[in-house]
């Protein structure tokens, strides 16, 4: 099992966190596809506006990679994702206020990647319940 794409991966997720969105979607094809729960987005540029909505609410946005496996054109890893929430958060339903709680949640990705290295669908599965539960928007189970 190789981890060429590792090293990647990991960049995206630096810049990422440095507010430097390119070089997160830089990772990406022009018309990566992706997954986020049951949200699903289509084109590099749609992922820059969804990721940029989360750190307008979580502007100290936190991202790190905890495991990591490869196999032909498909990476799979799991990332530790925490921030505080301190500006509105836009949902479908309407902005929720800033609670000013943190955040701490696993995260499991899934990619394709095409043979340039660019990733042509992802998928990013979580426990959105948790987060809720976190921010004291929903009761705790």
């Amino acid at each position: 099992m190789t981890t060429k794409r590792k090293e990647a991966v990991l960049a995206a997720f630096r810049g990422l966190d440095d507010h430097d969105y390119r070089a997160f979607t830089d990772l990406h094809a022009e018309a990566c596809t992706y997954r986020m729960n049951f949200d699903t987005y289509q084109g590099r540029e749609a992922m820059r506006a969804m990721i940029q909505g989360w750190f307008a609410a979580f502007p100290d946005l936190r991202h790190e990679v905890l495991d990591y496996v490869e196999d032909g054109d498909r990476a799979a890893w799991v990332v530790r994702i925490s921030g505080t929430h301190t500006a509105p958060m836009q949902t479908p339903q309407g902005a929720v206020p800033a609670t000013g709680k943190r955040i701490d949640f696993r995260a499991a990705d899934l990619a394709h990647f095409d043979s340039a290295g660019k990733a042509t669908s992802w998928n990013i599965y979580f426990d959105m319940l948790q987060v809720l539960e976190q921010l004291g928007i929903a009761p705790k189970s």
